[in-house]
């Protein structure tokens, strides 16, 4: 009979403490959960703009101070689903700047960024394109999505240091729209269907993340 490693009882334990939170704190996620998928379906249907809170609520099968306990408006609901399903892009561009330290090929660093895109594939266009109207009209959600590119920058400015200052400031301008296009395409993959293949966006970006770290 195999014996358990120290390791292995601690995981253990940490996994059984994890379902032991307060059933008051998992109510609240179950809550603001729910409240998340209502928000996804509303604007999946009718667009970020002609969304309301009741809608959202109506949905979500509760009340509207309900709703005011996790979120104080619909912009703030509309980030918290961009960081449920925009993935954490700012550690794969820590990760493609780490390979390309280690020597990878361009087609090493093609691999590597749809490896790191599997779950962008699961992305609902017309929820994508609705939480990108949202960015554009909403200045608390677009200043969390400046925010987002800039954290891109501060994660890549070791592999800024490697060039002279007027390629720094090409290298930093081009990485910038890049970004921007990146997280564009992963809210809007999928929403023209056969027209426009996530398979073919993501391949596309992947070519286009690897000419940008190589020579």
């Amino acid at each position: 009979m195999a014996v358990e490693s120290e390791a292995d009882v601690t995981a253990d334990i940490k996994a059984v403490q994890a379902d032991m939170r307060p059933l008051q704190e998992q109510r609240r996620d179950f809550t603001r959960s729910r409240l998340l998928d209502a928000a996804s379906e509303a604007f999946a249907r009718k667009g970020y703009v002609a969304v309301t809170v009741d809608d959202i609520v109506g949905l979500a099968r509760c009340a509207r101070a309900t709703f005011y306990l996790h979120f104080n408006s619909k912009a703030a609901v509309a980030i918290a689903l961009l960081e449920r399903s925009t993935p954490d892009f700012v550690a794969a561009c820590r990760s493609l700047a780490a390979q390309v330290e280690s020597g990878v090929t361009k087609e090493g660093l093609r691999e590597a960024f749809l490896a790191g895109s599997v779950d962008w594939r699961r992305s609902d266009g017309a929820v994508g394109m609705a939480l990108q109207v949202a960015v554009l009209s909403e200045p608390e959600v677009g200043r969390w999505f400046a925010d987002r590119l800039a954290q891109v920058m501060v994660e890549l400015a070791g592999h800024f240091e490697r060039y002279d200052a007027v390629e720094r400031v090409h290298k930093r301008a081009r990485y910038l729209a890049l970004s921007h296009m990146t997280l564009t395409a992963i809210a809007v993959t999928g929403l023209h269907g056969e027209a426009l293949s996530q398979d073919d966006v993501l391949s596309y970006l992947a070519e286009l993340w690897a000419d940008a770290f190589t020579p």
